[in-house]
């Protein structure tokens, strides 16, 4: 019941923030010789010139010294890089209720390129499940819907968990084979959300989405077979189902 109010709570969460970045007015770009453009501005440099993109595609630029006034902004318009390297560093929760815990934290790091609309890279962190410490490795993949410094995305992510230090310790008279009991695992998830750049070097993401987890790992187990105690290793899999919020900070 209760993940299934949060996967509700997640999905009018995405139509709110979907409605937020596309219900937007165009922007208007009105010139000193009475004529003017509405779309997409997708570069602006007070000092210099502004290009806007129309509805059906056509971008136009124009000096700074024709424009007389800018209307409907309901973001201030930065220039924002088109490509070159960023660095996302961002912390999440994953929520749900499989497992011993309900909420696992999430600290990660991201490096990559940008290709227009595209960004692509790899990363790193640290993460809870189960009580346990994790660190995950990951490709990552996202796609902006407007070339704006205020737009929605959609992402992917594929990579791999491993957990830092061992779960408990067991009794090596009974599994004289040594074995780090660790649990790890496949990762992967999709996501949206929005970005905004405050300034031309610094934004800010908020996003929403699914992340599956797999988790394995070589545990003991034992019986009594009426004179002694035996001890044998069993594979332990499991899957965990989570709803991630995360919170990004952008570097370019």
């Amino acid at each position: 019941m209760q993940t299934t109010r949060i996967t509700i709570l997640v999905f009018f969460l995405g139509l709110f923030l979907t409605g937020m970045a596309f219900g937007q007015a165009p922007d208007r770009v009105e010139l000193k010789d009475g004529g003017f453009v509405q779309g997409t501005i997708i570069e602006y440099l007070p000092d210099s010139h502004i290009r806007i993109k129309t509805e059906e595609g056509t971008v136009h630029e124009f000096k700074a010294s024709e424009i007389a006034k800018l209307r409907n902004k309901k973001v201030k318009e930065v220039p924002v890089k088109r490509r070159g390297y960023y660095n996302n560093t961002s912390f999440g929760l994953l929520l749900g209720n499989t497992g011993y815990n309900i909420a696992n934290a999430s600290l990660q790091m991201a490096n990559g390129y940008q290709f227009g609309r595209f960004q692509v890279g790899v990363g790193s962190g640290l993460e809870t499940f189960d009580y346990n410490l994790h660190i995950p490795a990951f490709a990552e993949f996202r796609y902006f819907f407007r070339d704006a410094s205020f737009s929605p995305f959609v992402s992917t992510s594929l990579g791999y968990n491993w957990q830092v230090g061992q779960n408990y310790r067991y009794d090596p008279t009974l599994y004289p084979e040594e074995r780090r009991i660790r649990t790890r695992g496949m990762l992967s998830g999709i996501g949206m959300g929005i970005r905004n750049y405050p300034t031309s070097n610094f934004g800010y993401m908020l996003g929403v989405g699914y992340r599956y987890q797999g988790l394995q790992q070589d545990a003991p187990r034992s019986f009594w077979n009426g004179n002694d105690q035996i001890g044998y290793w069993v594979q332990e899999r499991t899957i965990r189902h989570r709803i991630e919020v995360r919170f990004g900070i952008l570097f370019n």
